[in-house]
């Protein structure tokens, strides 16, 4: 049940399956928020499996001070577990939705300072905060670059957001008719789908630096394979985005994405023999990424969140 309060509230939502420390982790350091006045708050936690496995672990967290409530999506697939977010918000009657990943936790600065950065902004608008990495010790060196997000500073605008950490009036549901797209449920990049949506309809989409969430890197993470498919999927949701905008013919915008791919294939391999480790996997990955760019218009998809990673 929602906070029973006359002021604004914020449903904190994340989707969640198979990682239970993680998760605690998350829960704990919701606890620990420095919550404005005036302001009513809940985290809302959604199990996306088939059976509710965690229902014990989120409802021992439930308190008068700290309202944390469990809500169950069997069908596999976080963008069926993100429109359940949605339809919570939407019936609890929240003002802002705010999203999570299982795999992070809150500063105690996060609330205020995303909260106060939102009410300075025009109603509406979409607020999208900082994550930082954290990675296992001893990850090697030219792997840090590709895990930590490039700066941005605080009321840059952006063409999307994602669901990492984002504070979203619920009434933009509503009113664009907004939802992640269910046809391919691991296959990613739905989020940045959806906001790519928002922005095209002229919804404000406003970063701010200060809302800082940290995220743990799961040690599975640190392998080429990995990145390489990262960065793949990366590429096919741009892609899609491109051939969405219809600048290029399909069949042209592909063959500079190939070519592409071969230049870095190519500038890849000559780093490799030299050993510079660090311009050989940005090489390597900016290929991949080109490549995912050439196949994203004709529906090429990688289910790549079919296995869980971390715990």
């Amino acid at each position: 049940m929602p906070p029973q309060s006359p002021f604004p509230y914020i449903a904190v939502c994340v989707c969640t399956r198979q990682r239970p420390k993680m998760l605690s982790k998350l829960i704990d350091s919701f606890t620990r928020l420095s919550i404005p006045d005036n302001l009513s708050l809940s985290l809302e936690v959604v199990e996306n499996d088939t059976q509710p496995t965690c229902r014990e672990l989120v409802e021992s967290y439930d308190s008068q001070d700290h309202k944390v409530n469990y809500h169950h999506e069997s069908r596999l697939g976080i963008p069926f577990a993100r429109n359940h977010c949605i339809q919570i918000a939407q019936q609890a009657k929240a003002d802002y939705l705010a999203f999570v990943d299982d795999d992070e936790w809150f500063t105690e600065s996060w609330l205020v300072n995303i909260w106060h950065y939102a009410n300075r902004q025009p109603p509406g608008t979409v607020i999208q905060g900082s994550v930082r990495s954290t990675l296992p010790p001893g990850t090697p060196a030219h792997y840090l670059p590709f895990f930590q997000r490039k700066p941005i500073a605080t009321g840059s605008t952006l063409h999307m957001c994602r669901t990492n950490n984002v504070l979203v009036p619920v009434t933009l549901f509503s009113e664009h008719n907004l939802r992640f797209d269910e046809s391919r449920p691991f296959a990613g990049g739905t989020d940045s789908k959806l906001f790519r949506k928002a922005h095209a309809l002229g919804v404000p989409l406003i970063y701010c630096d200060e809302a800082v969430v940290n995220e743990d890197v799961p040690a599975e993470r640190l392998r080429l394979a990995w990145l390489s498919k990262r960065y793949f999927r990366i590429g096919l949701t741009m892609g899609e985005h491109i051939a969405f905008a219809g600048t290029l013919p399909k069949a042209i915008h592909t063959l500079k994405r190939s070519v592409a791919f071969l230049k870095y294939s190519l500038k890849s391999c000559l780093y490799l023999a030299l050993l510079k480790k660090h311009k050989y996997l940005k090489s390597w990955l900016k290929g991949c990424q080109k490549l995912g760019e050439g196949l994203g218009p004709w529906g090429i998809k990688v289910d790549s969140y079919r296995k869980v990673q971390g715990e």
